[in-house]
């Protein structure tokens, strides 16, 4: 720890070395000690030193925290680091809220008592109100912290340890104000929201993914025979001069699958917008009702088009299959994955997150009652179609 005092006190007023005349004459005082200083401009590095065998081991400290306080105090201004969350658990993204802000204060009170702590600078800008501490070698502890937690006021730390030479104000003030800022907060709403959210996040897709695990190994068995059978086709359709071949190509089974797959293409193709209006029109509802039947879905973004677009995607696939009558009751997950796999360019920023997404997408659909889960992947249909409309009735 430095004894090199930066900043001597002189009638409750801090002073720089260069500021007072130099030696004893400074007429300068210890802001820990209170015992008379020297001051030293002819050093490397001007600064205040104790008579000799008078030491202060909190001078530097003391000095430079009051000196920072009053600094803040007579710029009334703030610098509030960027209120962000910076994630590290798998799945949950990282979140910038707001970035790195200069506030102007309407108020500013030093040391002030508020219930059983005592922030160095307590503030305010309009209804906002901020708890300012000050860091040179000792940090707010955990009590003090958790204490902080409790009122949930934000509350920000200014890390000075970097404020070592060039004792003076201009230096003072620019780490305050204009170099890199090494600032933390203590507490933001903000923060812990985005925090909740991402834990929300991993939480669901963890569960998702293990229902995905158990649920559907024997499913994902079957998928993977009848695609293979599908590929043993298509090889066999390819050779030009099979008779089979000719067979089905020419078959009305063939031809559909062929116009079934063209639509599907002029669908993927489409701008997003384009998509939403046609999905829609089909379902008979207006954007504000299919606003109230979406909500947000981890990996959603693995459509690569708004969650307006591809949850509407959905409820065209449960429409169109209820009014052809391929599933009377019932909604297959596997079934509904399979059409927006061929709906959409499918891009999962992470394994299998189109799946996770269709199927908390059907669970929520099941929230809304017009699904109920029965087993093995399926739901029943209990709201028809053509009564989604009624759900959620336009406003006048």
């Amino acid at each position: 720890m430095s004894l090199r005092v930066p900043f001597g006190l002189r009638e409750s007023t801090l002073y720089e070395p260069n500021g007072v005349p130099n030696g004893k004459a400074c007429g300068c005082i210890c802001p820990s000690c209170k015992r008379p200083l020297v001051a030293k401009q002819r050093a490397s590095t001007p600064h205040f030193a104790h008579a000799p065998g008078e030491d202060c081991a909190k001078g530097f400290e003391t000095a430079v925290h009051l000196a920072a306080k009053q600094i803040i105090a007579e710029r009334k201004e703030v610098r509030l680091p960027a209120v962000e969350y910076r994630s590290t658990l798998q799945y949950a993204p990282s979140k910038v809220h707001t970035a790195e802000t200069l506030l102007c204060l309407d108020e500013v009170e030093l040391e002030v008592w508020m219930g059983s702590i005592r922030p160095d600078i307590w503030v305010r800008a309009g209804d906002e109100r901020y708890l300012v501490e000050i860091a040179v070698t000792h940090f707010v502890d955990e009590v003090k912290t958790s204490k902080i937690r409790e009122m949930r006021i934000p509350a920000l730390e200014i890390d000075l340890q970097s404020f070592k030479d060039n004792f003076t104000f201009a230096a003072l003030e620019k780490l305050l104000f204009n170099a890199p800022y090494t600032a933390k907060w203590i507490f933001n709403q903000h923060i812990e929201d985005m925090a909740a959210e991402a834990m929300q996040i991993y939480e669901l897709t963890e569960h998702a993914q293990e229902d995905m695990f158990h649920i559907g190994m024997a499913e994902a068995m079957q998928l993977h025979e009848l695609a293979k059978q599908s590929e043993e086709k298509l090889a066999e359709l390819a050779r030009p001069n099979n008779a089979i071949a000719r067979k089905n190509e020419e078959s009305p089974t063939a031809k559909a699958e062929g116009e079934r797959s063209q639509k599907f293409h002029r669908y993927r193709v489409l701008p997003p917008t384009e998509k939403l209006e046609r999905n829609i029109h089909e379902l008979g509802i207006s954007h504000a009702q299919m606003k109230k039947f979406s909500a947000f879905i981890p990996w959603g973004d693995s459509f690569g088009v708004p969650q307006d677009v591809w949850q509407s995607a959905v409820l065209v696939y449960i429409a169109k299959n209820e009014q052809r009558g391929y599933l009377s009751y019932e909604v297959q997950f596997q079934e509904c994955l399979a059409w927006m796999r061929r709906a959409f360019n499918v891009h999962a920023p992470v394994p299998d997150g189109d799946s996770v997404a269709t199927w908390k997408y059907l669970k929520h659909l099941e929230s809304l009652g017009i699904l109920k889960y029965l087993w093995n992947k399926k739901f029943a249909l209990k709201i028809k179609s053509r009564n989604w409309p009624q759900m959620f009735p336009p406003t006048a």
